[in-house]
């Protein structure tokens, strides 16, 4: 991907008005908008289609240290709202500046913000479009509770009524040249035989040992596209189990993806991104270097790792926020929008905990007394 240095524009903080593209359907006067079977936009009232150019050639990436010098010098001048005219009803809206697409309060038609019109320090670069549609949810989500295993079996056989919202969230990516160095001692394991005295009596046994030897090496990792959240607006722990994205199908940006979804910008900003992007680095280099150095176990493992050649871009993926009831309790789930992959929350049955730890507990006991009686 080409890599492309930022301009900034100064401005005071204001609020800003700023243009939403048209969503107009050209037959009928009603509202377009993306619909994930097609991967265009549809008319829900007179079914007029319309194709969106796909381009997956030209997404650009940006220096990180360019954008984070001269970011930081404009932070107090960017503008804290937008404000819309709603072309359907005729409303001012004002918005958060943070906002890309949303709904009129007062006729309740999208719309969604032309980035051309912001004059944003950072432009989106990407955006992954809807591919599962609402019609699958419930579905999937059905499935998916079958085959929870510590789920309670009325639950798995009981009606399924989940609420959601589909939406796009934001993400950074970010690539580097890591250069890593690290010392570390190396333990093998080796056995001596020992004699001990037991009941009097005087036995031998087995016992192991530990040969350390200190090593050191290098290792060097390119990573690219390392996907970072971008939001923490969204229940984190099922975001990042569900992140599985498909990167190579990555679109150009092109506010009609977004139409008839609420979309923002990211509330993470890039600084902070980066600094989650290089934990999910350093695992990787260190799962190298204990992979380089061998041996039966690791200790005093250190690393120093110099990341060369940052860069990065601000991408939207889809997403479905749900949840359910079950006796009385509400449970959060996220369904990947493009992959389907599902993270939820889900009530556990106590019968069956209990039933698995007595069966453990019994499985102990049994081999306890089977040692002791013909050991």
């Amino acid at each position: 991907m080409e890599n492309k240095e930022i301009e900034f524009v100064n401005k005071e903080t204001e609020t800003k008005k700023v243009d939403v593209i048209d969503s107009k359907c050209p037959s009928c006067g009603s509202e377009l908008s993306f619909d994930p079977k097609t991967q265009g936009l549809v008319c829900r009232n007179c079914n007029y289609k319309q194709e969106i150019n796909k381009n997956v050639e030209n997404v650009e990436e940006y220096d990180y240290q360019t954008y984070l010098e001269r970011y930081n010098s404009l932070k107090g001048n960017l503008p804290d709202e937008y404000e819309i005219k709603c072309s359907d009803c005729g409303a001012t809206i004002i918005v958060n500046a943070n906002a890309i697409s949303t709904t009129c309060p007062f006729c309740n038609s999208n719309r969604t913000i032309k980035q051309s019109s912001t004059n944003a320090p950072i432009n989106i670069e990407g955006v992954v479009p809807f591919n599962v549609t609402s019609d699958q949810i419930n579905d999937l989500f059905v499935n998916w509770i079958k085959k929870r295993f510590w789920a309670p079996s009325n639950f798995k056989r009981g009606k399924k009524s989940p609420t959601y919202n589909a939406f796009y969230i934001p993400f950074w990516t970010y690539d580097s040249n890591t250069k890593s160095t690290y010392t570390a001692m190396r333990g093998d394991y080796y056995y001596v035989t020992v004699r001990v005295m037991v009941n009097g009596k005087s036995q031998t046994r087995r016992e192991r040992r530990i040969r350390w030897t200190p090593v050191s090496g290098r290792c060097d990792i390119n990573f690219d596209d390392v996907l970072v959240r971008g939001t923490s607006n969204v229940l984190n722990k099922h975001v990042d189990n569900i992140k599985n994205y498909d990167l190579k199908k990555l679109n150009k940006f092109d506010e009609k993806f977004l139409l008839g979804y609420y979309a923002e910008k990211p509330s993470v900003d890039l600084e902070h991104g980066f600094a989650d992007a290089r934990k999910i680095m350093a695992n990787v280099i260190q799962n190298k270097a204990r992979n380089q150095i061998g041996g039966d176990t690791i200790s005093n493992l250190k690393i120093n790792t110099v990341y060369n050649n940052i860069t990065f871009k601000q991408i939207m993926c889809p997403i479905y926020n749900g949840s359910y009831k079950f006796k009385n309790k509400t449970y959060n789930f996220l369904v990947n929008g493009q992959t389907a992959a599902i993270s939820a929350d889900y009530p556990k049955s106590i019968a069956k905990i209990i039933s698995v730890i007595s069966i453990i507990l019994l499985l102990i006991i049994g081999i306890i007394l089977i040692v002791y009686f013909f050991g």
